[in-house]
């Protein structure tokens, strides 16, 4: 990677950091010319790393996606190389605090892989906004390859008006019937996307 690559990777990454932390605060009434701005700076990083060749934009924090409880940070394979693929080992049990658009219905896409050597078995991969189950396209399985893509569309009364909501990602069955799973390397997610349904 040339030194002007990894400078452009690494301030996409910089730019994608501080907007997610900027983010965390929540207003009743932003300013639209603020909100505008995040979307012109989230925009102008993500290009960075694209034009980069990373793709740590698929599983990073965002203004409107936040990844807590149950999520390493991101990772990369082979680690030390921005452009390699970027991923977040997962839990049996991980928390994404999402922002809504109002009374907007969003779209949601997730792609991961299950680590059934970890887990022995092939688990069933279940979604939920506030306790609410949502349903994705498709059989909502794991393939023979261990792979799993889920894409739903979200109707926006599951929001119930609130600004933010959480989406749980869990994982039906781990195979540690006499113990606790281990905390992190039960599932990898390398791919998250949350948008307004119109923009897919």
């Amino acid at each position: 990677m040339s030194a002007a690559t990894s400078m452009r990777t690494r301030a996409g990454l910089f730019v994608l950091a501080g907007l997610a932390a900027s983010g965390c605060e929540t207003r009743k009434e932003e300013d639209p010319r603020v909100s505008e701005e995040i979307e012109r700076r989230e925009a102008y990083a993500k290009a960075l790393l694209v034009d980069s060749g990373a793709s740590a934009y698929k599983v990073g924090n965002t203004a409107d996606v936040h990844f807590q409880d149950g999520f390493s940070i991101v990772q990369f394979d082979p680690p030390d190389d921005w452009r390699s693929h970027a991923f977040r080992w997962m839990g049996q049990r991980g928390q994404v605090r999402l922002r809504t658009r109002g009374d907007a219905p969003m779209h949601l896409k997730v792609g991961g892989w299950v680590n059934e050597k970890v887990i022995d078995t092939k688990p069933l991969i279940r979604l939920y906004i506030d306790g609410q189950p949502i349903f994705p396209k498709g059989p909502g399985v794991v393939d023979d390859n261990q792979f799993f893509i889920y894409e739903v569309d979200v109707d926006p009364t599951l929001f119930h008006g609130k600004e933010w909501v959480n989406l749980d990602i869990v994982s039906s069955a781990v195979a540690w019937h006499w113990s606790d799973p281990p905390e992190l390397r039960v599932l990898v997610l390398f791919e998250f996307d949350w948008r307004l349904q119109n923009e897919r």
